[in-house]
């Protein structure tokens, strides 16, 4: 929307239901799961401000109870994988990547 608007064209979000949601409920992944996951967290592989970092938060992300949607991480998934498990998420974490 921001690239739009600043090409001049005028831009309307409508609400509906988040791409993550959407796609996992159609592909029957539960994003939040009863004993499984009890919460749900929404993340961007891409810095903000350019930096190369792919996941600067792995730190907080890596939490074995929640759910971590990534957007835009497949070509970082190898580094993410790593930086992941290196803050204590097990490797054994059941896993899904969808492009």
């Amino acid at each position: 929307m921001d690239f739009l608007q600043r090409q001049g064209i005028e831009v309307q979000g409508i609400p509906g239901i988040t791409a993550a949601s959407r796609i996992a409920a159609e592909l029957g992944i539960p994003l939040t799961h009863c004993g499984v996951a009890n919460s749900v967290r929404f993340l961007t592989c891409h810095s903000r401000k350019g930096g190369t970092d792919p996941l600067f938060v792995a730190e907080n992300a890596a939490d074995p109870d929640s759910t971590l949607v990534v957007y835009m991480g497949l070509s970082t998934l190898p580094s993410l994988a790593v930086k992941l498990i290196n803050h204590g998420l097990p490797p054994d974490t059941p896993t899904a990547a969808i492009e």
